[in-house]
This record gives C-alpha cells, structure tokens and sequence, in this order.
C-alpha cells in the first residue's frame, strides 16, 4: 500500500489483495515529513502497534527467520503494525529524535496513516519508553500496554537497581570499526538479549547500513537517560509486564516495572512459546472485554457493536411459531442462523387453536394435520444445521398468541421468531398473532415478514 500525504492529509490507497480476498504483508510509508516506514501483518483482532528497538529494523527482520516466526506468531489473528523509529531503516531520513515525547507521538502518527483508532502497545527494551510516552500523550487511544526487557530506568543508578549497569551498555554501544564516524554494531545488545545469534548478526548488519553515525549517536544518548519511573504510576490501563528468566540480567526488571503500573501482570516466560501465550492470554481478555472492532471504531461505537454481539450470543433458546408456509421456513432458517454460533436450540411451536365449541383436547383433525406439516417442515431445516438442536411442540388453546407466549415462557426461550405472512389461510403468522405476540412478550421478538414488496 502506498500512502501518499499532502499537507494535514494522509491519502490511503487501496492495498492490492491476494486470492483470498485479503491484504498481503506489506510495507507503506508515510511521506510527510519526517517520513515514517511501516509494515502491516493484518488480522481481523485488536490492533497492536510496534516500534521497532535499536537494532532492529524491518528490513533486517526479513533476513531473521527467529524474529519474523516470533512476530508472525505474536500476530496471528490480530493486526500488527511494526515501523522502523526515526534515525534508522527506511525511517533514517527523518533524522534521529532528541525526546522520547516525540518517539511517542510518531506511534499515533503511524496509527492515524494506519487507520488505527485505538491499539494495544508493544516496546522491547528501549521502544518500552516509546509506548509508555505514547500512553501518556493519548490515553484515550490506548487499549493496553506489553512490556517485554524493560527495565523502569535503563541504566541502573546503583547496582541492586533494576537496569543496566553502566559499562555493560557502553560495551554493547561500541561502533562497528574502528573509523571515525562508525556507526554502531548492535549486535552485542542483540544477542545479550538472546536473539540467535544469525539473527543477531543479520539484523545489526541491516540497521547499521542505514543508521547515521549523529543519528545513532543521538539514540544512544536518548536510551542511556531513559527513566520511565515517575510516568509509569500514570499509566492507568491494563498492562502484561514479562521478565524472561533465561537470561540472569533481565532478572527484577519486570517486578520493577508492575510494582510502578496501577493495573499491571507480571509473567516470567522461560521460551518464546510462552511469551507468545501470555500475550494472546492479554489479548484474549481485552478481546472480551472491549471487543474485536475496538480499534477500528470510536469507543462509542465499540462499545454499540460489542453490545450488539453479546446480545446475539446471548440467545441460548430460540421458539419459532411456525406453519406450513415458505414464510414460516424463513422463520426458521433465521432462528438457526442467529443460534447457530453459540449452538442455541431451536423450540417449533404450532399452536392449533380449537374453537370455545370443541373441548382443548378435540381439535379439528384437518387443523392437526396442518400442525404436523408446519412442523416436520420445521425439522427438515433444522437438521440442514448439523450444529443446531431441535425439539417441536404442538399446541393447542384457544388464543394463538397466547399459547405462542405462554410456549416460550415454559421453554424459558430468549427470543421469540414469528412470520408476519400475506396468506389469510395461515393463522400461527397472521398480522393480528403477530401484533399480539409482540404486545405479550416479555422479552425478544423478531419477526419475519412474509410479504411481497
């Protein structure tokens, strides 16, 4: 997808789509300076937006079969965003930033050219400080936060203090050579990091082609003050904290971090594996608590369309009046298809009702007959849904919809389906039932129309 921007406009193009129908992987950039480069893995879940740490970039990320299965997996049934920070990647021609504010404000910039409304936040190690800078500028953006290796405060002030200790960062940030002017060699972080080590090599090569030496030498400065401690208490969402127990260094980093976060998880995976659950265990929260359209919608919006399926999903028992009709079958064909995700069983009600001459238990036999046809029709498409259960009631009263009520109340159903049907030979669907019904009901009613426009 190309992204073209003109002045306080970003003009999104269509993306190419594959076979089936959906977005490929793509990498988009956004032109208005300072440009910004990113890369979609697009999923119908909660957005999750990414920048990518020192060292990495998404060209490198390419060339590292570790962190592109990892990434993959983290975003498998969700809509990743990864872009490159300013000062490196095919970012670098925006300039190195001088403030983690502004770092922050790029990842709203990358959602707004994504079409992203609202998102959850992922930072590994240094892009920790981006998101959290993010959170605090645009709170009512954010869904939750993912800390994984960060540490509160980068460098440690002391060393019982959760971070790096000094000399060991100044090692990890040595240039790769020795003219003046190299850029740096990230390799080092990289792998203490625990990144293969061919990944290592293969992202630090890439990131260090593009990286200026001002540019990194600037990031390098921005990283070694890093100091997270006094925004943190501010961050009022929820918030997954991991500290990996592979590699000793990391070790208190994650307890700092959560001891400072209002609504923050800690978890100590010792693989990849579980971090990748962990993570979808958060996702699958949020999912359930905000659900899966809360980053492409307004949280008014979100809030409408998530009531609105949980209303659906709640419908457990479905009674469909019905009759002999081809109304009555779209009835029905409607009842199993609003049920047929949450497994709802189907209750048919044919009331045939006995006039005050005859006794309940003597209904006419030509009425009876009708009754069972309505049913068996009923059944018949019913059992096309292999998902759905089925039971059927013949009825008899003297007041059709009354005993369409009193059914549904006896079968404890939480919907009524009725077919308003243009036959006058039909009486379980007729306006005058249908009318009744939707006055009597205590809960749900759809109705159906059978007419002819």
């Amino acid at each position: 997808m190309v992204i073209a921007t003109q002045p306080q406009e970003i003009q999104v193009a269509e993306p190419a789509r594959d076979g089936d129908g959906q977005p490929p992987d793509r990498h988009e950039s956004l032109t208005e300076p300072p440009s910004l480069a990113w890369q979609s893995r697009a999923g119908r879940g909660l957005a999750i937006l990414h920048p990518l740490s020192y060292g990495i970039t998404n060209a490198g990320l390419v060339a590292a079969p570790g962190q592109t299965a990892f990434l993959d997996a983290l975003a498998s049934g969700f809509n990743l965003i990864t872009f490159d920070q300013r000062g490196s990647g095919s970012s670098a021609g925006a300039g190195a930033s001088t403030d983690w504010e502004e770092m922050g404000a790029d990842l709203w910039r990358v959602a707004d050219a994504a079409g992203v409304e609202r998102a959850v936040l992922y930072g590994v190690a240094d892009t920790g400080y981006t998101i959290a800078h993010a959170a605090a500028l645009r709170p009512e953006r954010m869904l939750g936060l993912v800390f994984n290796f960060v540490p509160p405060k980068f460098v440690a002030d002391e060393p019982s203090a959760a971070g790096l200790p000094r000399e060991l960062m100044s090692r990890w940030f040595e240039p790769a050579g020795t003219d003046e002017g190299a850029a740096d060699d990230p390799w080092q972080l990289l792998d203490a990091f625990g990144v293969d080590e061919g990944d290592a090599r293969a992202l630090a090569e890439r990131w260090s082609a593009t990286s200026s030496p001002p540019a990194v030498s600037r990031r390098r400065d921005l990283i070694s003050r890093a100091d997270v401690r006094a925004l943190l208490p501010t961050l009022d969402h929820p918030a997954l904290v991991m500290q990996p127990k592979h590699r000793a260094i990391f070790r208190g980093w994650g307890d700092a971090m959560a001891a400072l976060l209002p609504q923050a998880r800690v978890v100590y995976p010792s693989r990849g594996i579980e971090a990748i659950g962990a993570i979808h265990a958060f996702l699958a929260v949020l999912t359930s608590d905000i659900g899966r359209q809360a980053s492409r919608l307004s949280p008014e919006l979100s809030a409408t369309v998530e009531s609105s399926e949980q209303s659906v999903g709640a419908l457990q028992r479905i009674v469909v009046a019905v009759d002999d009709d081809v109304a009555s079958g779209r009835a029905v064909e409607l009842a199993c298809r609003l049920g047929e995700a949450q497994k709802a069983a189907i209750i048919l009600v044919h009331v045939v009702e006995v006039p005050y001459r005859l006794p309940l238990d003597r209904p006419p036999e030509e009425a009876v007959r009708r009754a069972e046809r309505a049913l068996e029709l009923g059944r018949a498409i019913v059992e096309r849904h292999r998902s759905a259960s089925c039971t059927s009631r013949l009825v008899t009263g003297r007041v059709i919809a009354t005993s369409i009520v009193r059914a549904a109340a006896e079968e404890s159903a939480d919907l009524i389906v009725v077919s308003d049907s243009e036959s006058g030979e039909r009486r379980n669907g007729s306006s005058p039932v249908v009318a009744e019904v939707l006055r009597r009901a205590p809960g749900k009613v759809l109705v159906n129309s059978g007419r002819r426009a």
